[in-house]
Parts: C-alpha cells; structure tokens; sequence
C-alpha cells in the first residue's frame, strides 16, 4: 500500500533517533496524529523540542543515539535516523540500526537520511585531506567532529542484515 494509512496514523508511534528539535515528531503528529519519542544527545535541542511540542504526544530523552532506545520491542511504526548514525563510531551504528529493527513494528519502516560517497568530489577530499578515526571517516573541518560517510553498496549491505531495502534517494 503506498499511503501506508496502517503505519501513519493515530494510534501508531515514532522514534526519532538524533530528533534535534523535534520538528520531523511535531510534522508526523500534525500530518498524521503519530505519537512519537525522540532521542538527542544535545540537551539544548531536546529543551527546544518539549518546547515546541508540550501539547502533543511526543516524549524526549537526552541521550546519544548508538546505546539503547527508549522504547519497548515492536512498538514503532516508524523509525527516523535523520543525519544521525554518520556522527557515531561503527559499533555505535550497528547499535543504533539494531536497535531500531528492535523498536519496529513488524513491517514498519526506517527512514534513514544519511551521506553517500559516490561521486562526491568534497567528500573524496575530506577523507584524503582530513581522515577520521575509522575507514571512511574524516574530521569535519568546521565542527571537528568524525564524520563517516558510507557507498551506497556498504549502505545496502550494512542495513540489508537486519532490513529490506525498498529504495534509495539521492539528492
């Protein structure tokens, strides 16, 4: 079904892992009635979401995105990794990606918005010019954070061990 009106509706919930303020919670509650939980390391942000959201159904929790979510098992619709898993450490992103099949409704769905390497002639220079800790890393040159950057193959591969990869966007 396209319209997925069984996943996005009312009675159904989301984790926003890495959520910032709220504001991917806040649309799915306005466009769909979701409930939702979102996680964000950043205190500020999570301070900014209650803000923003103190009437609606949606929860927050600080804490880093690649330890264990706040949510029972098979509980989530939806799962949204919004530019989340590129900040963490490879055992932070399995964590994080097992954690969300974990929080899935069976045949729920994980949106994952993330960085590809193919093609992209900046990030080709980050990772020759600044390279991070790890393999397809690199230090951001403004944040001076690791960032790791995945092919759309080690994407595939990565979430095809516990997903069933539908689609991939690029933009």
């Amino acid at each position: 079904r396209r319209d997925r009106a069984d996943l996005l509706n009312k009675d159904s919930s989301v984790i926003d892992a890495g959520c910032g303020n709220g504001r991917n919670l806040i649309f799915l509650h306005k466009q769909f009635g979701m409930s939702g939980i979102g996680v964000d390391i950043s205190a500020a942000a999570i301070a900014q979401a209650k803000k923003a959201s103190k009437e609606l159904p949606i929860s927050y929790q600080v804490a880093s995105a690649g330890h264990t979510l706040p949510t029972p098992d098979e509980s989530q619709a939806l799962a949204l990794d919004m530019m989340t898993s590129h900040f963490l450490s490879k055992e932070e992103r399995t964590k994080l990606r097992d954690e969300l099949y974990r929080t899935l409704v069976p045949g729920g769905y994980l949106f994952m918005k993330t960085f590809l390497k193919d093609k992209d002639l900046h990030t080709k220079r980050l990772l020759e010019e600044r390279p991070g800790p790890e393999l397809g890393s690199y230090i951001h040159p403004v944040m001076g954070v690791a960032e790791y950057v995945y092919s759309e193959e080690e994407l595939v591969n990565f979430l095809s061990e516990k997903f069933i990869v539908h689609k991939i966007y690029r933009s």
